[in-house]
């Protein structure tokens, strides 16, 4: 894998990442008079993880859909979506769990690298 391929790739998680956190804050399950308000995923804890998951499944889709819409004709005579499905889900659902422990177990240790730069 290039250097270049590697640190967009990084910026592009990095950017879904902030997007889906920013939708997320957005959705709000009760709001005070004076501004405060719950969100969907107030602790932090499990943001990152449901966060971390989602990303991972959108990743999912993405490499799901481009099986079936682009490389169909390479499924050797299964149905390009089921072989796209097998395919993808043999890699990408041990990674999204890995990755989904990872990124709390981070959290757990350093919680600092998910707080707010001016906070």
């Amino acid at each position: 894998m290039s250097q270049t391929y590697s640190k967009t790739r990084t910026l592009v998680e990095c950017a879904l990442m902030i997007a889906l956190g920013t939708v997320l804050a957005n959705i709000k399950i009760y709001s005070l008079a004076n501004g405060g308000s719950v969100t969907l995923f107030s602790n932090k804890l499990v943001g990152v993880g449901v966060g971390t998951a989602v990303v991972c499944f959108i990743r999912f889709m993405c490499s799901f859909l481009s099986g079936v819409l682009i490389w169909g004709n390479l499924s050797d005579g299964l149905p390009a979506w089921t072989y796209s499905l097998t395919y993808n889900g043999s890699y990408m659902l041990p990674e999204t769990i890995m990755t989904t422990v990872a990124a709390v177990l981070i959290y757990k240790a350093a919680p600092q690298l998910f707080s707010a730069q001016n906070d």
